[in-house]
Formats: C-alpha cells, sequence, structure tokens
C-alpha cells in the first residue's frame, strides 16, 4: 500500500527545485490535509511536536560533545608542540624524556652514516604525507619538494556564538624556493550538523615561475595557406597539493550558462560536492594525519586509502592524455623531477 503521506516531488521536480524549504514544508502541509482526516492530521502534528522535541535534545548533544572535544584539545596542545620543537629541531630532547623512552623498544641501532649534526627529525611531515591517504589522489611528484619545507600542521575550532561552526588548518612552512607565504590556512564553515557551507583557503604568494598549480603548454599550429608553424604557449591548471588551498562557496559560485549546460554538468563536478570533498580532506588531517603523524611517519597507521578514494569518487585508471589534436609540450611550470624520501623508517613499538 502506498504510503498516503508520501509527497510527489518527482512528478514536478523542476517546480521545486526553486523553492525554500519552508515552502517546501508549506506544500507537505497541504497535502497532509487533503489526504487524511482531522484525526489523523493531529496525530501527525503532535509526531512533529516529538521531532521538534529530538531535535532540541540532539542540537544539546552535538553542544556538549563539543565542548569535551574542546576541553581534550588543550590538553593535547603541549604535546603537539612538544612534538613540533623535537621534530624541527627548535628544542632537542631532554635526558628525562631519553629515559622515560627506554619503554619503548627500539627497532635496531642507528646507522653508521648518520648525519649527527641533522637538526630534529629531517623530511617528518613530507613522510607523514607521503605515507597517509591523500598521497596517491592529491601529492604529485613536483609538490614533494615544496613540501619538505613542511615544518607543522596544527588545526583549531571555528566558533560563532559560542557553537562550533567549523575548523581551521594551519600549514607553516620554512623558507623556501616556491612561495613566500610562510602559514598556509584552509578554514571550513558548516552547519551544526557538519554539513559543508563553503571553504576559505590562502592565497599562495608564489615566486616568479614556481607556481606548482599551473602548466605551461606549447601548442603547435601551421597555417593553412603559407605553410609556416608558429607555437603558442598557454598556462593551464595542473592538479598539485597546492589546489586545496583554493576556496570553494557554493553561493558565490558561476551560474550555468544556459540549462544545456546545467544539464550536462556531472552531478560529482558540482560546487557542492567539491566543497564536501574538501571538508573530507580537512577531516582527514583533523581527525587523522595531526594526531597520529608519528604512526604515519612511521608508515604503521591503519589506512583505509580505498574507502577514502571511493568516498570521494576516485578511482580507475589515470587518464593523462590530451583530447585535443594539437602537440602539446609541457614548459617548466612543474617542480624539481623528485620523489618522495624513501628510506625506510625504524621500526618501532609503542608500549
Amino acid at each position: 500500500m502506498a504510503n498516503q503521506f508520501a509527497f510527489d516531488f518527482a512528478a514536478s521536480s523542476d517546480a521545486f527545485q526553486e523553492l525554500t524549504e519552508e515552502q517546501i514544508r508549506q506544500k507537505a502541509d497541504e497535502d497532509l490535509f487533503k489526504s487524511n482526516t482531522k484525526k489523523v492530521v493531529e496525530r501527525v502534528r503532535v509526531l512533529q511536536q516529538i521531532q521538534l522535541d529530538q531535535d532540541e535534545l540532539k542540537s544539546k548533544m552535538l553542544a556538549e560533545i563539543y565542548q569535551v572535544q574542546k576541553r581534550y584539545h588543550d590538553k593535547y596542545q603541549p604535546l603537539y608542540t612538544r612534538r613540533h620543537e623535537i621534530v624541527s629541531g627548535t628544542k632537542d630532547i631532554t635526558e628525562a624524556e631519553k629515559e622515560k623512552a627506554k619503554e619503548v623498544t627500539s627497532g635496531g641501532e642507528p646507522g653508521q652514516n648518520a648525519d649527527e649534526a641533522a637538526a630534529g627529525v629531517p623530511d617528518f611531515w613530507v613522510t607523514v604525507l607521503s605515507n597517509s591517504e591523500i598521497h596517491d589522489e592529491m601529492i604529485k611528484e613536483y609538490d614533494i619538494e615544496a613540501l619538505k619545507a613542511l615544518v607543522n600542521i596544527t588545526y583549531e575550532s571555528v566558533e560563532e556564538e559560542g557553537k562550533l561552526a567549523g575548523f581551521k588548518l594551519n600549514f607553516h612552512f620554512k623558507e623556501n624556493e616556491y612561495f613566500t607565504n610562510t602559514v598556509l590556512t584552509k578554514t571550513f564553515h558548516h552547519e551544526e550538523d557538519d554539513t559543508p557551507i563553503k571553504n576559505v583557503g590562502t592565497e599562495i604568494q608564489w615566486k616568479e615561475g614556481k607556481d606548482l598549480t599551473v602548466k605551461v603548454t606549447v601548442k603547435t599550429q601551421r597555417h593553412k595557406n603559407n605553410k609556416q608553424v608558429r607555437k603558442i604557449k598557454k598556462t593551464v591548471p595542473q592538479e598539485s597539493f597546492f589546489q586545496f588551498f583554493k576556496s570553494k562557496d557554493a553561493e558565490t559560485a558561476p551560474e550555468p550558462k544556459d540549462e544545456e549546460d546545467e544539464d550536462e554538468e556531472d552531478e560529482d563536478d558540482g560546487i557542492q560536492s567539491l566543497i564536501e570533498a574538501d571538508q573530507d580532506v580537512g577531516e582527514i588531517f583533523r581527525d587523522k594525519i595531526i594526531p597520529n603523524a608519528l604512526d604515519y611517519f612511521l608508515d604503521v597507521a591503519e589506512g583505509d586509502e580505498d574507502d577514502w578514494a571511493n568516498a570521494l569518487g576516485f578511482g580507475g585508471d589515470d587518464d593523462e592524455d590530451d583530447e585535443d589534436g594539437d602537440h602539446d609540450d609541457d614548459d617548466g611550470a612543474q617542480g624539481p623531477n623528485t620523489t618522495a624520501p624513501q628510506e625506510p623508517a625504524p621500526e618501532c613499538k609503542q608500549q
């Protein structure tokens, strides 16, 4: 038996695309009155009030959970600060720390050719990212040298009127040959139920010829009449980890040019899908990579790369071939042809 309360949105989906949530609720109320007796309507009204009471309890629960998370986040900060000091080499380990660390079993003796003069833990964060879920889909070979300048990743909550409204990631860099920024940020704004609204990233101040988010293509064209050949250079976007810092906002996104463009647009390519995908990545940084950085550095973190990639719509064979008939050459905008650090990390088991 069909649900007599059901509202057939599909039959007139085009008409409802422009309706507000309040208008949709009003239309559903009209349908309810038309299809049911007064007694049934009264019962449904009571059920609606129960739902409102449930929503109010949920809101209070989320607020209490946030306060607990905030309290423990504050307790984590001294540990994160000490980790940064050791990794960056700003403050070396103490004798007391070395004594306490004896409880952690070692995988062996240091290499005989180890550089005792090296400060901190070299290439810590680039190794963390190279061993993480984001590596295959976000980090390109030409990003590696720039990421070697990454010295810390932190996060903080974003509040509005005392309520959790998002979070902010901070990527701290030492001086490098690619950009002048010392901190790149990405701020995620969401509803109380974590539904993403928008995200705002830092505008990267690239040094001349070092922008990793673009490449220069060279197209060869032959004149139809005199057969002369000319080369046309064009700067086009390319995949890069640093594309992550581009801001995305559904309210300010350009509208499709016409209905045909809108019909042809793939659902996964919509701005809201991109905002949600960015937040998924942001949550991986916040909930997994930052608190478990050492596990990623040692490559012992529990990974779910396939599930993560599928959730964001990735997967399948890479297609890097150009679709047009002109001959394209990449010219100079990519970073050095380097790879992630390959030395195996020392085995370490924490008790």
